[in-house]
């Protein structure tokens, strides 16, 4: 049997990686695991230890991650899949940021796959406004005694994570581990939150003229050695569901990203209001953008706490 998992969710490639390796493990207790590291193998000794028996047990797992990270070795199994052992079980994952194979899906090798029976899934990253029924699933499953409101705090300290749902389960085996109810205090206890997070609740603070507390933050991610254009994609970001929310506009915007930004625009006044402060934030903004353009990083950031003292 070879399984091929390929996409863009490394995370569930992993998981459902360590989840055959379990699997055969338990159905062959005297079985052997081999892992291949492509970058010092050569594909045709790869394709020679996936052809051979072994002397040694009756069953083995090969696997071998960023298997498409050499052409070649994408190239030659399309001559090896029919040679490949019945007693050999072989896992082949595909890095989408480390793939040398384009077109991937329509290319010989993977017709070949699909003809021979491969176990064959593609992991794709969970789209943010989904993220919420992951997330409730998988305590639903695992019984872990967390409440709405600290679910809702677990989704929007970790939204702007590359991977928020890798991010997601590394805090829950975390939060698993503690002997005592998971409440939006222990949330933020434990959790520290993602950039994104931050980027919101300075950009509140600014709105709503808190302002020193904003500069106590900024301050903080500058520190912290924080990117200032990536800072300031977030405030972009951030802008977008205030804009959402205040004139309605169907855009895809992570729910819980949402509904902080209809908490701050229910904070700005009546309709009229709240269409004239967004006005006033989205110049600020793009007259900020184009300051930072020119500006150096150090420069960049005293451009950020001024636009965010008069916001």
């Amino acid at each position: 049997m070879i399984h091929f998992l390929y996409g863009d969710n490394d995370f569930l490639i992993d998981r459902y990686v360590e989840q055959i390796r379990t699997d055969f493990l338990h159905r062959h207790r005297d079985g052997g695991v081999v892992q291949i590291d492509v970058g010092n193998v050569a594909p045709t000794a790869i394709m020679a230890q996936l052809t051979a028996v072994s002397l040694f047990t009756m069953n083995q797992l090969i696997i071998i991650k960023a298997f498409t990270s050499i052409a070649d070795n994408w190239t030659l199994l399309e001559k090896n899949i029919d040679y490949i052992p019945e007693t050999t079980e072989v896992i082949l994952t595909d890095i989408k940021s480390l793939s040398k194979v384009k077109n991937l899906a329509i290319t010989k090798t993977f017709k070949k796959l699909k003809a021979s029976g491969t176990d064959i899934h593609k992991m794709e990253l969970i789209k943010p406004w989904k993220m919420g029924e992951w997330l409730a699933d998988v305590i639903k499953t695992r019984n872990l005694p967390i409440d709405k409101n600290a679910q809702r705090k677990l989704l929007e300290l970790t939204s702007g994570s590359d991977n928020q749902q890798a991010r997601l389960a590394t805090e829950l085996d975390k939060l698993g581990s503690l002997a005592e109810p998971i409440t939006v205090d222990v949330v933020a206890k434990y959790v520290e939150p993602d950039i994104n997070a931050n980027a919101f609740a300075i950009l509140e603070m600014a709105i709503l003229g808190n302002s020193s507390d904003a500069m106590a933050m900024l301050k903080q991610l500058q520190l912290s050695g924080e990117d200032s254009n990536r800072f300031m994609g977030l405030l972009a970001s951030q802008l977008l569901a205030l804009t959402a929310a205040i004139t309605g506009a169907k855009l895809k915007i992570n729910p819980y990203q949402l509904s902080q930004a209809q908490r701050l625009a229910s904070q700005l006044g009546n309709s009229n209001a709240q269409i004239s402060k967004l006005k006033r934030i989205s110049t600020k903004l793009a007259e900020l953008d184009e300051q930072i353009k020119l500006s150096t990083p150090e420069d960049a950031w005293s451009r950020i706490e001024i636009a965010m003292a008069c916001i």
